[in-house]
């Protein structure tokens, strides 16, 4: 999608959906998880992490269907074979370097062990 036909208000959605994942994680799941004993509204603000992605799950398909309607509109059909080159060559490479990474990072604490 093009920057003309990008909404701007779904990139303010997309910010607070990662952001309420982020704080979900530091608060349970993270060393800081004793704020949450001393801060027990922490906990409550934890929570809304399963609402950020639902939010993020909820934009994704709409940009999805949107480009889908979109291109029907300027084609007049739908090559489904493209749709999956476009989402693989977003989502793979981020994929792979994460995948790298995390092997880069337990190579090294193997070896420093």
């Amino acid at each position: 999608m093009s920057d003309t036909r990008r909404i701007q208000h779904i990139d303010a959605w997309r910010f607070l959906a990662v952001n309420l994942v982020i704080l979900s994680h530091f608060f349970i799941g993270s060393n800081f998880s004793f704020l949450v004993t001393t801060y027990p509204f922490l906990l409550t603000l934890g929570k809304f992490g399963e609402l950020g992605v639902l939010i993020f799950f909820f934009i994704s398909g709409f940009v999805i269907c949107r480009g889908l309607v979109d291109e029907r509109a300027e084609t007049t059909w739908v090559s489904l074979k493209a749709f999956y080159v476009r989402r693989s060559c977003r989502i793979l490479p981020p994929l792979y370097l994460y995948l790298g990474s995390s092997c880069f990072l337990v190579c090294i604490r193997l070896v420093k062990h």
